[in-house]
């Protein structure tokens, strides 16, 4: 499972951006597929 660094949110693979808050999400998978990294408060 793959989730994005900024709000949490469940990613694809294949995604360049988080569906939910529009961050540009990582291009190494290993550090998606760990969900840290997490900020409150946006």
């Amino acid at each position: 499972m793959m989730y994005c660094p900024r709000c949490g949110s469940k990613t694809k693979a294949e995604e360049s951006y988080c569906v939910i808050c529009g961050a540009q999400l990582p291009k190494d998978i290993d550090e998606r597929a760990q969900g840290q990294g997490l900020t409150v408060g946006g």
